[in-house]
């Protein structure tokens, strides 16, 4: 079972909580909206309960309750007899709320996901360099090894540079300088 995904048997009493934390929620914006009438604006209030859905739970569950949200909105405003000169600006108003709240809730739950796709690649390369880190401790310390390689080139170097021959060579020189030797394929042959 990967990290990412919750364990089976937690998965349904989590969805269960923020289930009815959110209806709970969406129960206590509504009545409060309908106690204090049409005057006071609470239709920012409807944006927690949809929210909570769109950062635990998927993308289903978000679209189920903003159209919810928009039926309990709808309903609060038929209910404080909020009155309109054309009774079908109200359906205009409540389906422009559940627009919003379905944005919002799928633009949480976009976040959600793209919060735990970064934590996943930061918590991966963290253990890349981890492993970095320890193999480097398993193989000791570079420039000591490169010390021990060093220190036998110059001591072949200054052998070798003691043959007649080797100081006339400049110090850029190839294999295939010194010994006009260079590997090639084999040759064709002629076909006709």
């Amino acid at each position: 079972m990967t990290p990412a995904q919750p364990h089976p048997q937690r998965f349904p009493i989590h969805t269960v909580k923020v289930s009815l934390a959110s209806l709970l929620c969406l129960a206590t914006v509504s009545y409060v909206d309908y106690v204090t009438g049409y005057e006071f604006l609470f239709f920012v209030f409807y944006f927690i309960p949809v929210g909570l859905c769109g950062w635990y739970l998927g993308r289903l569950a978000t679209f189920n309750l903003a159209v919810l949200s928009g039926v309990c909105w709808f309903l609060v405003d038929v209910l404080s007899d909020h009155h309109y000169s054309y009774e079908v600006i109200r359906y205009w108003n409540s389906f422009t709320c559940f627009l919003a709240f379905a944005i919002v809730g799928f633009a949480v739950h976009h976040l959600k996901r793209s919060r735990d796709k970064e934590q996943k690649s930061r918590r991966e390369l963290e253990k890349a360099l981890a492993e970095l880190q320890d193999s480097r401790e398993r193989f000791g310390n570079c420039k000591a090894n490169c010390r021990w390689y060093a220190l036998g080139r110059s001591v072949f170097a200054s052998k070798v540079s003691g043959l007649p021959w080797m100081s006339s060579l400049p110090a850029n020189s190839t294999l295939e300088s010194v010994t006009g030797f260079l590997p090639r394929p084999w040759p064709e042959s002629n076909r006709s």
